[in-house]
C-alpha cells in the first residue's frame, strides 16, 4: 500500500507530506505526537481558570470585523441552562459550521458579570470527562486535524509492522503489542494506558541504538 493510496492523500497533500520526510505508511504511523493537549470538562464558573465546557448553540453566529486582521465570531450557548454569549476571534471560517442545537465544546475563559465566555478554541463534539488530544509538528498547508486523520487511515487499514524487541524481552517486561502501542499513542483512551505505550516505544527506539552500537563493538574487535 503506497502513500497515495490512503484515503484524503491527493498530489497536494503527498508533496506537503514529503515535506515533513513522510515517504511511506510506516513513516505515517510511526510519526508520534510531540505533546498532547488535555481536554478535562469543567464547571461553567468564574475562576479565572481556562474551562473546558460542553453545550448546545443556541443562537445563529454574528461576525464582526474589528479591523483589517482582526474579526470576532460569536454565538449564544447553553451550558445546563445557562445561556451565555461565545466570542473567539480570528476563526470566521468556523461560521459554517455553528448551527442551532448543535453540540460542542468550548474552550476558554468565562466573565460572570459580563455573562461572556471568550473561546480559544472550540471543538465539534460533547466531550464526556477526559479527553487527550495529539499534536503533531506540521508544515504550511496541513492542520493537525487532517495530518491526524490520514494517520489514522493508515492505523485502521491491514498494516505489518517490524517488532524488533525479541520475545523474551516483551514477556519480561510485559509490553503491549507494539500495533496496540502505536494506535494508542495517536488516540489515547487513557493517561495510563498512553504512558504504557510511550515506554513500550521508546524501549524499541533504545534497544535498537543498543544494538548497533554493540554490533559496531563486535566488528571493531573481530577485525583487531
Amino acid at each position: 500500500m503506497n502513500l497515495n493510496d490512503v484515503m484524503g492523500v491527493g498530489d497536494k497533500t503527498l508533496t506537503l507530506l514529503q515535506k515533513l520526510n513522510l515517504l511511506t505508511i510506516e513513516d505515517l504511523i510511526t510519526y508520534y505526537p510531540y505533546r498532547y493537549n488535555v481536554y478535562k470538562l469543567s464547571e461553567l464558573n468564574n475562576s479565572g481558570e481556562v474551562l473546558v465546557v460542553s453545550g448546545i448553540i443556541e443562537g445563529e453566529p454574528k461576525v464582526n470585523y474589528i479591523k483589517r486582521n482582526l474579526n470576532r465570531l460569536s454565538f449564544r450557548f447553553n451550558v445546563n441552562g445557562i445561556i451565555t454569549n461565545v466570542s473567539i476571534f480570528n476563526r470566521v471560517f468556523l461560521k459554517n459550521n455553528i448551527k442551532i442545537g448543535r453540540n460542542i465544546t468550548v474552550v476558554g475563559k468565562y466573565d460572570e458579570k459580563k455573562n461572556t465566555f471568550t473561546a480559544s478554541d472550540i471543538k465539534f463534539e460533547v466531550i464526556n470527562g477526559t479527553k487527550i488530544e495529539p499534536v503533531y509538528h506540521l508544515v504550511n498547508g496541513i492542520n493537525n486535524n487532517s495530518i491526524h486523520k490520514i494517520i489514522n487511515e493508515c492505523v485502521k487499514s491491514r498494516i505489518d509492522v517490524t517488532d524488533y524487541i525479541p520475545s523474551y524481552l516483551k514477556e519480561e517486561y510485559s509490553f503491549i503489542p507494539k500495533l496496540d502501542a502505536i494506535k494508542e499513542i495517536h488516540n489515547p483512551t487513557s493517561s495510563a494506558n498512553l504512558k504504557r505505550s510511550k515506554l513500550r516505544l521508546i524501549y524499541e527506539e533504545f534497544f535498537l541504538f543498543m544494538f548497533k552500537i554493540n554490533y559496531l563493538k563486535y566488528k571493531y574487535t573481530k577485525n583487531s
